[in-house]
């Protein structure tokens, strides 16, 4: 064993020597590749102990069987690296995508809402929910889709809806979603969601005006049936 380490290369030491002779101890030969030639070593392990060529930190007891060249450069990689470590920094920005201006209109009925909001439903295949943002005079500062769904639903979280509120300095909303089936009728979920909304935004401080539930040549306004 002793005569092998010399004709081998430092990378395959250490490893941890066992008392091969020991009756606790199982021994198997194996044959190493150097560069030198082929040299036969036998190594040893317990039915616990799995050796490996992993070299061993220097201040463990295997350390006195590291060369001192090797001792030198592991004892420089363990010195502590120094990472700056900084909070990333965000800018929230409002992106118009398009170029025509807000309208002058003001929404002052559900019928004014239902003819301003009508040409943007039509056709669709599919639920859209979408939410038109008013200032304090309730003129409409911008629309945005907020979720489009299947074709008989469409998931819509209080957040997805109040972000862009908040962005374009709203301070009224009027919600709006269709009904590709025709018929205008809300559902259960579309009253328990107008009812979630309208308590987030009187926490925020953005009233829901309406929510108008769009069908074929139809609609459903919340505030025409007292359900706000």
């Amino acid at each position: 064993m002793h005569g092998a380490r010399d004709r081998f290369p430092p990378a395959l030491f250490p490893v941890t020597l066992l008392d091969y002779r020991s009756p606790s101890v199982r021994a198997w030969r194996t044959t190493a590749a150097t560069t030198s030639g082929t040299v036969s070593c036998v190594i040893a392990t317990t039915s616990f102990t799995y050796m490996t060529m992993t070299p061993t930190a220097p201040d463990t007891p295997q350390a006195h069987l590291y060369p001192r060249s090797t001792r030198k450069a592991l004892s420089a990689k363990r010195q502590p690296a120094h990472h700056a470590y900084a909070i990333p920094r965000y800018r929230v920005m409002l992106v118009k995508e398009s170029l025509a201006h807000a309208s002058p209109v003001t929404i002052r009925d559900s019928q004014t809402a239902y003819r301003l909001l009508e040409p943007l439903f039509d056709g669709l295949d599919r639920e859209h929910f979408m939410i038109l943002a008013l200032d304090a005079k309730h003129s409409v500062i911008g629309i945005n889709t907020v979720s489009i769904g299947s074709v008989t639903l469409s998931i819509v979280h209080p957040r997805e809806v109040f972000k862009p509120l908040i962005l374009m300095n709203a301070s009224a909303v009027l919600l709006a979603h269709n009904h590709p089936s025709g018929d205008a009728t809300p559902s259960q979920e579309d009253r328990a969601l107008t009812r979630r909304l309208k308590d987030g935004g009187d926490l925020l401080g953005i009233t829901v005006l309406d929510h108008l539930v769009l069908g074929e040549d139809r609609y459903h306004s919340f505030a025409d049936h007292q359900e706000l």
